[in-house]
């Protein structure tokens, strides 16, 4: 529900890289991220995400390199000034655009422009890096008098952010722009799982690998030819032009993190992604740096307690002198914690940064509905009566119950409290059926307790449909009499009025159906929904998870994001012939809902219990309802 703005510069593929990374960590909190960037799609590959969003817009550009990666001056400068020529229309445009997309706050990496659009949007950003331009600018043009108020301009503009992460491989002066810049941990692309680079680029397993990398940046001049008669073994890189039988070529749109991962000896240009990357899988670094350009002394001196780093020296013109380079390089090794992945910390502590500042002094609330199948999770600020930030996710939880395997439920629990223990909030859990039906349930709460110290309330029915009926009226105004119908795994709640008179639980959810007919299922709903007097008084509203899932279906919509499907109505019509698609495995929406990985089993069961429902009280549409049990609980306390 949160919507957070990634503004990447332009220069090389670092920045991406990493940016990458940190908004992969984002949407495991179920963030919207939005990427402003105009780097290549390939860099961003591991956010295949309907959280995730990439518009190819430019707000800086670096610096321009001539051969050899050294820094042309003259077309840096003039470039530059380019850029501010088109301030106002860059950063005009994307106050419009933050303004639109009601974005909650940005985080830049390092475009200065995006500073200025967000104080005229309002909009809180922080900044991440480990140099700042005006670093790099203001020794790139120390001695051009001219260029001074742009450099001081790009100074002023880093001053506004309302809070800065420093990365390794920097200095307090590489970053000095940015006031107060609170030093964070390794930020780098990672996977659960490598690919094979030995099977992928055909290589004999007693051959050691070197892989050559130098980044988004082209112009890196090394004499590959004698690299490969140099080194024993295979050489990847990703220059196509090299004639050698021990040389296999990789584009650079390749998988370098495979490549990085699987090698034995890594040679590049000192750059803080590849940096980086090598570091947390201990890889051996032999480096060439760059002439004339700041950060390569800071990212050179964030090597200083890698034991496994080798500078190259800038002319080497015979294959005996890489042999000899070769025959030296360091050993990988287990890398110190310095050295080691904080991609989750250091996402959960800018989530924790953008609530300690935009809710200071109010009273936060963090609610955990825990049921059969997914775990709910919400954010709220009880002075201001507003929803900050929700999730959803499935678990499995009853299944794993009755295996005796929780882990997928545990998983997702560590996940949410990765970020949620940065929030000062009020921790509540609650649970419903699962935890009424389940004999091993507290197993579950009991893990929950002695981890995080947070007691499960478990929710008899009536309580359940009381928050669920509190939660439609909260969310759901217009609606003056609703009927209000939960439906949940193991259990469906009813509530038509506020008194306990006007509820009733049915021991019938989403997972009866698996041992049901439909014929049989149908017949037992229609006994135990409770008979209303002038049922034509009543709006029918379906609240919680099961009910955005018929929203997303009817609304063509991931489901994922299932706050899109609140105050959609669905008609009876639409639910039957969504019915008769499933039954039929046809129409374009089932083929949608299956892209989008949605479980058909819930949806089927979810359209026959409204359609029951609908059915039983004459109801042709009904509003759809996204929050459920967690905001009826909190308001009902």
């Amino acid at each position: 529900m949160l919507k957070v703005a990634l503004y990447i510069s332009s220069h090389g593929f670092g920045h991406a890289s990493r940016m990458a990374a940190l908004a992969e960590e984002l949407i495991k909190y179920q963030i919207t991220v939005f990427l402003r960037s105009d780097r290549p799609d390939f860099l961003y590959d591991c956010l295949d995400s309907p959280f995730c969003y990439k518009e190819d817009v430019a707000c800086d550009f670096g610096v321009v390199h001539t051969t050899g990666l050294q820094t042309d001056i003259k077309a840096t400068k003039d470039k530059l000034i380019s850029l501010f020529t088109r301030r106002n229309e860059i950063v005009e445009r994307e106050v419009a655009w933050l303004k639109e997309q009601e974005i909650d706050f940005a985080l830049v990496d390092i475009p200065f422009l995006a500073i200025e659009a967000c104080d005229y949007a309002s909009v809180p950003v922080f900044a991440i890096s480990n140099f700042d331009w005006f670093f790099i600018y203001d020794y790139v043009f120390d001695k051009d008098k001219e260029l001074r108020p742009l450099v001081n301009t790009i100074y002023g503009l880093y001053a506004r952010v309302g809070a800065s992460f420093r990365l390794p491989f920097s200095s307090v002066k590489s970053m000095g722009a940015f006031p107060r810049a609170q030093k964070v941990g390794l930020l780098a692309k990672r996977k659960d799982v490598y690919n094979d680079i030995r099977k992928l680029y055909k290589v004999d397993a007693k051959d050691r690998i070197l892989a050559c990398s130098f980044g988004g940046e082209e112009g890196m001049e090394m004499e590959m030819d004698k690299i490969c008669k140099a080194f024993k073994g295979v050489v990847i890189s990703a220059n196509p032009g090299v004639d050698s039988e021990n040389h296999r070529y990789a584009s650079r749109s390749s998988d370098w993190l495979d490549i990085i991962s699987g090698c034995d000896v890594l040679l590049t240009k000192p750059g803080y992604s590849t940096f980086a990357e090598a570091c947390q899988f201990g890889k051996p670094i032999l480096y060439r740096p760059r002439l004339n350009y700041p950060e390569e002394k800071v990212l050179i001196k964030g090597l200083a307690h890698y034991k496994a780093a080798v500078e190259v020296p800038q002319k080497m013109t015979s294959i005996a002198a890489w042999k000899s380079l070769f025959a030296a390089a360091p050993q990988g090794y287990k890398p110190s914690e310095t050295y080691r992945n904080q991609n989750a910390n250091i996402a959960a502590s800018i989530v924790g940064t953008y609530f300690a500042q935009t809710q200071k002094h109010r009273k936060l609330k963090s609610v955990f509905d825990i049921g059969s199948n997914n775990l709910n999770y919400l954010v709220y600020n009880s002075d201001d009566a507003r929803v900050l930030h929700t999730a959803h996710y499935t678990t499995a939880l009853s299944k794993g119950l009755v295996s005796d395997d929780c882990s997928q439920f545990k998983s997702v629990v560590r996940t949410l409290m990765k970020f949620d223990q940065e929030i000062d909030s009020q921790k509540l859990a609650i649970s419903t059926a699962v935890a009424r039906e389940r004999e091993r349930f507290s197993v579950v709460s009991g893990w929950i307790l002695d981890r995080y110290d947070i007691k499960v309330k478990v929710l008899k029915q009536h309580q359940e449909a009381a928050a669920a009926y509190m939660a439609v009226k909260a969310s759901l105004p217009d609606v003056a009499k609703p009927l209000v119908v939960d439906i949940g795994g193991m259990s469906t709640e009813v509530a038509w009025g506020s008194s306990y008179k006007e509820r009733k639980g049915i021991e019938l959810g989403l997972l009866s159906l698996q041992d049901t007919s439909y014929r049989e299922f149908y017949e037992l709903m229609d006994k135990r929904l409770p008979g209303l007097q002038d049922a034509s008084k009543y709006t029918l509203v379906v609240t919680g998870l099961t009910a955005t899932y018929i929203a997303a279906a009817v609304y063509d919509f991931p489901y994922q994001l299932a706050w899109k499907g609140h105050a959609k109505k669905v008609s009876l019509s639409q639910v039957n012939k969504l019915i008769n698609d499933l039954q039929h495995d046809s129409n374009e929406i089932v083929s949608s809902a299956k892209a989008t990985g949605m479980d058909l089993f819930i949806l089927e069961s979810a359209l026959h219990f409204v359609k029951i429902i609908m059915e039983r009280y004459q109801m042709k549409e009904c509003p759809i309802c996204y929050y459920g049990i967690s905001l009826g609980y909190i308001l009902n306390k």
